[in-house]
Formats: structure tokens, C-alpha cells, sequence
């Protein structure tokens, strides 16, 4: 009962904080520009590993179905 109503009081006050109420409200700073490394277009990259991610879960559904029926026979 402790445990659960630290976690309640916790995740209240993850809830209740407010970060606009922290920053100032004039901002002097100019926002982080990152550096140009190439990877502005992600699409490519997360398309390659959605195919890598399947490929590796349909090996390991092969893998598991061969391994029953190896311990089956």
C-alpha cells in the first residue's frame, strides 16, 4: 500500500509540474539549430529498418516453428 501511494503522489507531481511557470518569459536565448549531418529525410532509414525489424521476426518465427518440430519428433 506504501509502494502504491508513492507511486500515486509521484506521478501527481510528474503531472502537476509545470515547466512554463519555471522558464522565464522572455526567451534572450536563440534556439539550438543542429548541424546538417545529411539524415534531414529519415523516411529511407525508417523504412529500412521496418523491413529489418520484420525479416529478423519472421527468421525467429521460423526458427521457433522448426525447433517444435524437431522437439515434437
Amino acid at each position: 500500500m506504501r509502494k502504491l501511494f508513492s507511486a500515486i503522489l509521484t506521478i501527481a507531481m510528474i503531472s502537476l509540474f509545470n515547466v512554463a511557470s519555471v522558464l522565464a518569459s522572455g526567451n534572450p536565448y536563440v534556439p539550438h539549430e543542429p548541424l546538417p549531418t545529411g539524415f534531414g529525410d529519415t523516411d529511407i532509414f525508417y523504412l529500412i529498418a521496418l523491413v529489418a525489424f520484420t525479416v529478423g521476426m519472421i527468421i525467429l518465427a521460423i526458427a521457433k516453428n522448426l525447433k517444435g518440430k524437431q522437439s515434437a519428433a
